[in-house]
Parts: structure tokens; C-alpha cells; sequence
């Protein structure tokens, strides 16, 4: 029977008597933790994580801007190394879906993703030290301050905790221990 959830009804989980994927177990099926609609697994991100992952989007969508203005240069041929030019926006574009990656996977709990992350934001930060050697500009600041920010968010004792089983809903994991076999 159909729920009046569209997302819910295409999940062969959710069909199954499951929560769907991000969604909190209920007491009524529907994900919705109390009467704030809520998805029960936000309520357990801390604000540092939310943070730094919101800067971490930020930073993949700026390089996918400057991507675009490369290839723009590029094919307008006012770039003097055409060839480096392409590498340059190749690299933006793999080093923003790295961190599209990393990011969902850091709402996810994944710790991994703080490596390849707290990775770019020193190379960021010791870029951006560089450009401000040579001229302080907003952009370069912009870049430092975003550096300093996102790492120190996820050096965070609370926000590195955050694994999984932290960010399921009460009761689920009680849940999950019920339906596992027993050892034997």
C-alpha cells in the first residue's frame, strides 16, 4: 500500500517494514521522530561537523566555479599554457568531488573522510599563506579563515566521535542486536 511518502514508496527497504535510508525508526513507520518531523539522526550531528561540513560544500562548489572559469579561459584561448590549464581544471574538478564525497561521508560518520579533507585544508592553508606573502586579498583570507575553520571543526573531540552507531535513533540499535543471530 502506498505511504504518503513518494521517497518511502521506492525504497524496497522501507516496503519491507524498514526504515528507509536517513530516516529514524517510529513507532508509526513514517521516519518522523515526535511531532517536529524531524529526521531522529540530526538531532545526534554535532554543530561543529554540521559546520565544517557546510564549509567543506562550500569549498567543492568554488572549485567547480573556478573549473568553469578555467575552461571558459581556455576555450576563449587567452590561456598561455593551455596545457596546464586543463590539468589545472582537472584537478578541481577531482579534488571537488573528493570532497562532495568526503563530506556525505562525514554525515554518514565515516571517520575516514576527515583524512583526505583535513589534507586539502593544509595544502588550502599554506596556499593561501602564500597569497597573502604576496598580497592580502579577501579571497586568500577567505581561504585561511575556511582552512583553520573546517580543521579545527573536525579535530573536535565531539565531532570525531561521531560514528554511525552514535547517529542512529534510540532504540535502533537495541533493535539491531535482537535480530542478530547468537553465536553458536
Amino acid at each position: 500500500m502506498p505511504s504518503d511518502d513518494p521517497v518511502r514508496d521506492l525504497d524496497p527497504r522501507a516496503r519491507r517494514g524498514a526504515a528507509a535510508p536517513g530516516r529514524g525508526a517510529s513507532r508509526d513507520g513514517s521516519g518522523r521522530t515526535g511531532s517536529t518531523g524531524r529526521d531522529a539522526t540530526w538531532s545526534h550531528r554535532p554543530a561543529a561537523l554540521i559546520v565544517a561540513v557546510g564549509l567543506i560544500l562550500l569549498e567543492a562548489v568554488a572549485l567547480v566555479v573556478v573549473t568553469g572559469v578555467s575552461v571558459v579561459s581556455l576555450v576563449r584561448g587567452d590561456a598561455a599554457l593551455p596545457g596546464a590549464m586543463v590539468f589545472f581544471a582537472v584537478f578541481c574538478l577531482l579534488v571537488a568531488a573528493v570532497l562532495l564525497q568526503a563530506a556525505r561521508a562525514l554525515l554518514a560518520g565515516r571517520r575516514w573522510a576527515r583524512s583526505p579533507v583535513i589534507t586539502w585544508q593544509v595544502l588550502l592553508g599554506v596556499m593561501a599563506v602564500g597569497w597573502l606573502g604576496v598580497e592580502v586579498t579577501a579571497a586568500a583570507t577567505a581561504a585561511l579563515v575556511v582552512a583553520v575553520a573546517v580543521t579545527a571543526a573536525l579535530l573536535l573531540p565531539r565531532s570525531s566521535r561521531s560514528r554511525p552507531a552514535l547517529l542512529t535513533p534510540p532504540g535502533a540499535r537495541a533493535a539491531r542486536r535482537r535480530d542478530r543471530p547468537g553465536p553458536g
